[in-house]
């Protein structure tokens, strides 16, 4: 399992699964980009956009199984953090239908994730099948931070967007370390004992 792309993996099981569930939008109405990204050639339904890579504390420090004389080292824990975003299929609706349409993409997009808010199995792709499984569940980002990300999409209009948080996934390190073992000696006191020979 090639350990760097797990990210990768990640956002590829995060676009099948609402490739698979969703019902109001095509397959290749999902794409995993940014809101700015958008070319006004292609029109994506809905959009997912990794923004940030965090440590995962609880997992970090875990320890792993040693191989004779070598320990693995341990694996660089994550959890990636998504922004998912609605957006209008054609800018000729009204703006009143442009809306109720994303606001209806958006709520179907996020009831995929809370029914399948743990995934593994056959939900896992690339370098994830066979592995652990993740978590997705909605970050509690307040509004000004949501606002602060949409804010480095340049000249492009805010759309209602969620934060997800998917984790752990873990990035495997190539390296080792050797382990030393530690082996005790007893140390000679010498002969006789000191008390018999001072009588």
């Amino acid at each position: 399992m090639n350990g760097y792309a797990m990210i990768r993996a990640v956002g590829k099981t995060l676009v099948s699964l609402l490739q698979e569930e969703m019902t109001l939008v095509d397959d290749n109405e999902v794409a995993l980009t940014s809101p700015a990204e958008l070319d006004g050639q292609t029109h994506p339904r809905v959009t997912l956009f990794l923004y940030r890579v965090s440590k995962n504390g609880h997992l970090q420090n875990a320890e792993r199984p040693a191989t004779g004389d070598v320990q693995p080292r341990q694996p660089l824990t994550v959890d990636l953090h998504y922004f998912l975003t609605a957006h209008p299929r054609s800018s000729r609706n009204t703006p009143m239908t442009v809306t109720e349409e994303q606001h209806t993409v958006l709520g179907e997009a996020m009831q995929v994730f809370h029914d399948h808010g743990t995934l593994s199995g056959s939900r896992l792709k690339e370098a994830l099948e066979g592995g652990k499984e993740i978590h997705i569940t909605m970050a509690d980002e307040s509004t000004e931070e949501l606002t602060n990300i949409w804010s480095t999409f340049e000249d492009h209009p805010f759309r209602v967007s969620v934060s997800y948080e998917v984790g752990p996934v873990e990035i495997a390190s190539t390296d080792s370390e050797s382990l030393q073992r530690v082996v005790e000696t007893e140390q000679s006191t010498g002969l006789g004992n000191t008390e018999d020979a001072d009588e």
